[in-house]
């Protein structure tokens, strides 16, 4: 089977996701996120690329680019091929680390391109590992740092104090709800982490997208809490494509 095309630009600002394959974990402690992290500036400097926010979280992660120059693959081919030969030698291993190739959407708008920003530092607060996003030690959530180009998000947002770009200072903005306490989220809140991880702004947009950009979405909505029918529901998507999407290793044994 033939890959699915990006149906967007190689340059300007794109909201970028990397997994671990089978949903492995990519750093097994903090050295191995300090070398992502310079892997990372390596890559941007050398591909002329604009880093704008990140979130590590132990099986994947968030990234959002500003690409100049190279297309944006040409980042994450060299990033990612950086990191693998670090942490395959490390720990004495062969073979893939990331699940297919990385998955990306352009970001368009100054106010897309805030709420993003504020999604992205508010995965860790989702998933129960910090109260606040300036707590997580390995985003760019608690302020500017050697990763990212501060000026350059300024420029882009016109927004000053970094706290905005955390979503404190308008919580019900900050980012996706999720489901909380064992509670299915709502529709609406199901369908803001399909639009934020795809871009797509409704059930024909969505079914239009690519497999690989539709299959991180519907991951990442089920991860945080919808249901299977509920995303077949919002998505117009049949039941099992979309069981095949979150649950891949269940492909067999897929509902009717």
């Amino acid at each position: 089977m033939s890959r699915s095309q990006r149906i967007h630009g190689e340059v300007g600002v794109h909201h970028a996701f990397l997994r671990g394959i089978n949903r492995q974990n990519i750093f097994e402690d903090d050295a191995d996120r300090r070398r992502f992290l310079d892997c990372a500036v390596a890559a941007a400097d050398l591909s002329g690329v604009r880093v704008l926010a990140y979130c590590l979280m132990s099986n994947h992660v968030h990234l959002v680019v500003e690409v100049t120059r190279e297309p944006v693959g040409q980042f994450f081919r060299r990033l990612g091929a950086r990191y693998v030969w670090w942490f395959n030698h490390k720990y004495d291993r062969v073979g893939h680390l990331w699940q297919d190739r990385f998955k990306s959407r352009p970001v368009v708008e100054t106010e897309d391109l805030i709420n993003v920003i504020r999604y992205v530092h508010g995965n860790p607060v989702e998933a129960g590992l910090c109260a606040t996003p300036a707590e997580y030690e390995w985003s760019s959530a608690a302020g500017p740092d050697r990763v990212v180009d501060a000026r350059r998000v300024k420029e882009l947002t016109g927004v000053a104090d970094w706290a905005e770009l955390r979503g404190e200072v308008d919580e019900a903005a900050a980012r996706p709800p999720s489901a909380v306490q064992g509670r299915r989220p709502s529709d609406e809140q199901a369908w803001s982490v399909l639009a934020a991880v795809s871009g797509a702004g409704q059930a024909t947009a969505f079914q239009a997208l690519g497999r690989p950009l539709q299959q991180a979405a519907l991951a990442e909505a089920f991860q945080r809490g919808a249901s299977v029918r509920q995303l077949a529901r919002l998505t117009g998507l049949n039941r099992g494509v979309v069981w095949r999407s979150v649950t891949p290793e269940s492909a067999d044994s897929a509902p009717a």
